[in-house]
């Protein structure tokens, strides 16, 4: 998901399209209820009110893991959720208030993250803001990924290193979590940055 929060960074002009990809689904017969598309989150949420509305029990909790924080959040087991004609059944899903999302827009009632991505293909068009399920591979070269704690990982390079690259969809800057040599004459500033608001998450003991 994504949050809003002030961050000491690198004085990098990478300009990002802001749109948001959002996608309608309905959960079980009820909906569509539109969704933020994050690639960069690895679980997927429903809003507070649209769990109560749905009649939805917690069956767990997980600590919510940002870059300045974590606090426990309940969680719920979807039987089944359709996107288009695809239906994923058993989905784990976090049950809280996208805040940041709903702030750009209030129509936001949850989060599709990489636990339900991950189990189709799928096409990401941003400047249309746009998820298309079982789209054709667009023309062009293929760039291979790994998985790294349920997220897409890129190589990138910067001078001669090459540095490992979360694909986040959510993300409204390129974020660099140590200066590359390439960099080393940079100077930081600070600025308002739009990210996840959870990385990954933990069942408690």
């Amino acid at each position: 998901m994504i949050s809003s929060f002030f961050l000491l960074c690198l004085s990098v002009s990478i300009p990002l399209r802001q749109t948001m990809i959002t996608a309608e689904v309905h959960i079980g017969d009820k909906g569509p209820y539109r969704m933020l598309v994050d690639t960069g989150a690895t679980s997927s949420v429903v809003d507070t009110k649209l769990s109560a509305e749905l009649g939805l029990k917690a069956l767990f909790k997980t600590e919510l893991v940002n870059l300045i924080s974590s606090r426990f959040v309940p969680g719920t087991r979807l039987q089944t959720l359709r996107i288009g004609a695809l239906n994923l059944s058993e989905l784990e899903v976090l049950i809280y208030e996208p805040k940041e999302a709903r702030r750009r827009d209030p129509s936001i009632r949850g989060v599709l993250g990489m636990n339900a991505l991950a189990q189709f293909n799928f096409l990401l068009s941003p400047r249309e803001g746009k998820l298309e399920v079982g789209a054709k591979r667009p023309v062009g070269d293929g760039i291979p990924f790994d998985w790294n704690e349920g997220r897409m990982v890129v190589a990138g390079r910067m001078g001669e290193e090459t540095l490992s690259l979360v694909i986040d969809s959510g993300a409204s800057h390129v974020i660099l979590f140590r200066t590359p040599v390439a960099m080393a004459k940079s100077h930081s500033r600070l600025s308002t940055l739009n990210t996840l608001d959870s990385n990954r998450q933990e069942r408690p003991s």
